[in-house]
């Protein structure tokens, strides 16, 4: 029989070490839901475009042309994007035709873009011109949730429909994102703006 004053102190590291590891699952199930809300994605459906957004990487270009590959749609939309961090229309517009999307399935919005608040816009005015009904947005993981709740938004008295796919190829992921300065970047970087667009602020 162990001697009462032995076992109180290994009773003590164990109660410690339990401790330890709820407050370490507690605090990744935390950061798990986080980036699945910022990253949940819509299944692929039927649209009149897909709209690829500017920014990212070539993810987005990949996911893209692979869902119209696969003929959820005949036509893409292309921003016009201007600011740091957006990529150029042209490029954009050659990458799909490389990865075989036909130039003349390709259209692009009217008026420049420098937000993800002026590209729902710019694709309203767009799809309101040719008759569209519904499209499929196509961004980074990390981005999807807030490209949802803007487009909505603008979206919302119009009778439009909207849906977002997160591109599949993109190294954010909800198991793993709080493993990367990457990874914190990019949600920090996205609490920030939702936390403004609540708050009125709609040029991010």
């Amino acid at each position: 029989m162990i001697p009462k004053d032995r076992a109180a102190p290994r009773e003590g590291k164990r109660g410690r070490g339990r401790r330890f590891l709820l407050a370490f699952l507690i605090g990744y199930l935390t950061l798990v839901s986080i980036g699945l809300v910022l990253s949940f994605s819509d299944a692929p459906r039927q649209v009149d475009a897909l709209v690829l957004l500017s920014g990212g990487n070539s993810s987005r270009l990949e996911e893209t042309a692979d869902l119209y590959k696969q003929g959820f749609s005949s036509r893409v939309i292309l921003t016009r994007a201007t600011g740091s961090g957006r990529n150029d229309p042209i490029d954009a517009y050659q990458g799909l035709t490389k990865l075989g999307v036909p130039g003349s399935a390709v259209l692009f919005t009217p008026g420049q873009s420098d937000s993800t608040f002026d590209e729902a816009r710019h694709v309203l005015e767009l799809m309101e011109s040719k008759g569209f009904g519904g499209v499929l947005v196509v961004t980074d993981s990390s981005h999807a949730f807030r490209a949802r709740l803007v487009f909505r938004g603008e979206f919302r008295k119009s009778g439009k429909s909207v849906w977002v796919r997160a591109a599949s190829r993109q190294g954010y992921t909800p198991l793993t994102w709080m493993f990367s300065a990457q990874g914190w970047q990019a949600t920090l970087k996205e609490a920030v703006k939702i936390g403004a667009y609540f708050l009125g602020v709609k040029g991010s």
